[in-house]
């Protein structure tokens, strides 16, 4: 998680528009270990409890939660 501060403007988490196919070419060159950023693995029968609402009510500890069939 990353963070800035602008004045009494705080942004986290954000993304900028356009970055994408600059991070899929780092993910695909292996110049970023995309492992790390998988902070979870849950069935789609727990999307809200161990996904949603995981992200929410903890979101400094995650990232990424992975939801399989």
């Amino acid at each position: 998680m990353f963070g800035l501060v602008l004045g009494e403007l705080n942004l986290i988490g954000t993304a900028y528009c356009g970055e994408h196919a600059q991070v899929i070419e780092l993910l695909q060159q292996g110049k970023v270990p995309a492992g790390l950023f998988i902070t979870g693995r849950i069935a789609v029968d727990d999307i809200v409890s161990g996904g949603f609402t995981e992200l929410i009510v903890n979101k400094d500890e995650n990232v990424k939660i992975l939801v399989y069939s």
